[in-house]
Formats: C-alpha cells, sequence, structure tokens
C-alpha cells in the first residue's frame, strides 16, 4: 500500500506507514472532500429571504401611501364650449325651447380613451343624445334643470342649463311695440286707435287659438326620440327601433322597412349632429306638419370618407290621444354636404 504522505510502499493492511507513521487509510482532500456546513448555508439562506421580503414591504407601503398621487383622477373639464346660441344668467347656461345645442367640453387627462356620459336631472325639460364626448340637447319645456357630465361613473362636473320659450318672449315684444306705438301717435283720434286695437287684440286671439291646437311640446318631444331611434336602427340594422313610432300604412314606413338593412349591409354609419324645428302647423284634425332641418354625421366605408349632410323635410304626424305616429316625410332635400 502506497503512503500517500510520504511515497513508501508498505505491507498490505498495515495501518500506519512503516516510514512516516502515517495512518495509511485517510483519503485526500481531492478524493474526499469535506462537506459544507449546512447551518451556515441556511442562515445565508434566511438572510436573502428577509432581505428580499423587506424590499417589498417597502415598495408595498409606498405604493399604498402614494397611490391616490400615482393613479389617481387625472380627467377634468377645462371648459365647456357651447355650439349654437345661447345666453348667460349668472352661471346658468339659458338656451331656446325646441333648439338643438351641443355641448363640447375640453378634457384635461393623460388618459387615450376617455368616454363622457351625460345625465339630466329632469328628462321631462329636455332630451339628450351623446354625440362622441359631446352631448346635443333639444329642451322641452321652459324650466331649469341640471346636466351632469361623468367619466364612466366618475362625477366629473355639473352645469345649470335653463329653457325658455323664446316664441312667447317674441309676443311680448310685439305686444310692447304695439303699446309704444299707439303711445307715441297722439296725433291718431281715438275711434282709429281703438279700431287699431281691437283690431289687434282679435288678430292676437285668432293667432292664440290657432297655436293652442297644435300640441308643439308633444310633437318635439316625440321627433327628438325619433331621430335618436332612427340613428339606433340605422347603425344597428334594426327597423323595430323604429317600426312602432310609425303608421303601419304609412309612405315612411314602407321605405324604411327596406332603406334600414339596406343601409346597414353598406356599413354606413351616423350620428345625430343637430335638429332644429322650424315652424308647426295643422293640416287637419289629429294630423299636424312639423318641419325639421337635421345635420347628419355620415360615414361610408366605401368611399372611406366622413361627411355633415344638413336636410330639411316635413314631417307629417298622426296624434291620437296621447301617441304621435309620424306617417311621412314631405318636401324632403338636402341643404349642404361637407366632406372631412
Amino acid at each position: 500500500m502506497i503512503c500517500k504522505n510520504c511515497g513508501k510502499n508498505n505491507t498490505e493492511g498495515v495501518p500506519y506507514c512503516a516510514y512516516c507513521g502515517k495512518p495509511l487509510n485517510i483519503q485526500d482532500d481531492m478524493y474526499n472532500p469535506q462537506p459544507t456546513d449546512k447551518k451556515d448555508s441556511s442562515k445565508n439562506t434566511i438572510k436573502i429571504i428577509a432581505i428580499i421580503v423587506s424590499i417589498f414591504l417597502v415598495i408595498g407601503g409606498g405604493f399604498l401611501l402614494f397611490k391616490d398621487q400615482l393613479f389617481g383622477d387625472d380627467v377634468s373639464i377645462e371648459k365647456i364650449n357651447i355650439e349654437g346660441n345661447y345666453e348667460m344668467d349668472g352661471e346658468t347656461y339659458v338656451f331656446g325651447v325646441n333648439k338643438t345645442i351641443v355641448i363640447d367640453p375640453e378634457i384635461k387627462s393623460s388618459k387615450d380613451n376617455v368616454k363622457l356620459r351625460y345625465e339630466i336631472e329632469d328628462s321631462g325639460v329636455a332630451s339628450i343624445m351623446k354625440l362622441d364626448n359631446k352631448c346635443s340637447i333639444i329642451g322641452n319645456n321652459p324650466q331649469q334643470t341640471k346636466l351632469n357630465i361623468y367619466n364612466n361613473d366618475e362625477f366629473l362636473k355639473s352645469i345649470q342649463i335653463s329653457f325658455k320659450n323664446e316664441d312667447t318672449s317674441s309676443s311680448k315684444n310685439d305686444v310692447n311695440n304695439v303699446v309704444n306705438n299707439t303711445t307715441n301717435n297722439n296725433t291718431v283720434n281715438n275711434n282709429t286707435t281703438n279700431n287699431y286695437n281691437n283690431n289687434d287684440k282679435n288678430n292676437k286671439q285668432s293667432s292664440s287659438d290657432e297655436d293652442s291646437n297644435i300640441p308643439l311640446e308633444d310633437l318635439t318631444y316625440f321627433m327628438s326620440c325619433y331621430f335618436s331611434n332612427y340613428q339606433n336602427a340605422i347603425n344597428y340594422g334594426n327597423f323595430s327601433e323604429i317600426s312602432g313610432s310609425l303608421t303601419s300604412n304609412g309612405a315612411l314606413y314602407r321605405e324604411l322597412k327596406k332603406s334600414v338593412p339596406r343601409t346597414y349591409d353598406k356599413g354606413i354609419i351616423i350620428q345625430l349632429r343637430a335638429c332644429d324645428k322650424v315652424k308647426a302647423r295643422k293640416v287637419s284634425s289629429g294630423v299636424y306638419s312639423i318641419t325639421y332641418t337635421v345635420d347628419w354625421e355620415i360615414y361610408n366605408p366605401n368611399q372611406e370618407i366622413y361627411r355633415l349632410q344638413r336636410e330639411y323635410g316635413d314631417y307629417i304626424i298622426y296624434k291620437s290621444g296621447g301617441t304621435c305616429k309620424l306617417d311621412r316625410l314631405e318636401n324632403w332635400e338636402i341643404l349642404s354636404k361637407e366632406y372631412f
């Protein structure tokens, strides 16, 4: 047996080297490495884990402390732009009844896709329709209410809005002008003045009686709902959206039943930009004609263009009890087209 210490050859079975006295069964470190200290290794692992956990705790605590500053509400409305005629009464926006206006807020946000939502506190005062992040409003009654603006479910801003009957204001001005002219006309004799005033009263009474026969509030509310439903019918190809608003045997029913699915199949998308009542008149008992100019934003995928189209038309409405039905469209024409 060779001694690994001195290299001398010894007799087999001898436990110690006869030359240097070293044990002959001791293995070289190369062939018998010493085991590592498992306790030290475990301690180091625990220390590393503790450090990592501490780092995460610090980061998590900082996140909870500053999350509102980092990810808080960064959507705000800087300014309200109005498309349409209006007046200011203190902080209240005043619009005309039956006139369409568009609310276009200026949004400040670091987010790319902000989706505004609008709610009117008293739905009977006005009808609203969302146009992208804009809002189209048609006043139904001369009253005041609030328009609340949200980012999804998060409240952003509330504005006071009011509607006035412009026709009533105009009539009051006409009466005042008559009174002033009569007062200043001192050279007119009493008989002429009395005849003039009597004729004026009779004319105004006749005009008032005629206007009272037109349920303007019902007609304008019905039309505002119809325009909204018509937009949905075209965009979703669903004729049933408007079928309930049409007389079943009317010309408009027969036409739209065919044109709505055809328009949808072409991929055409429309959005209502504005609708303004021009006039209303009684055609016969229970039949009325209400004239509108309507602005549509139309996208045609075949042409890959948008156009803003203004239309004019007389809408013939049948009214029975509290129900209105649209029968036909007369004198319809396209007033203008703007491509963009």
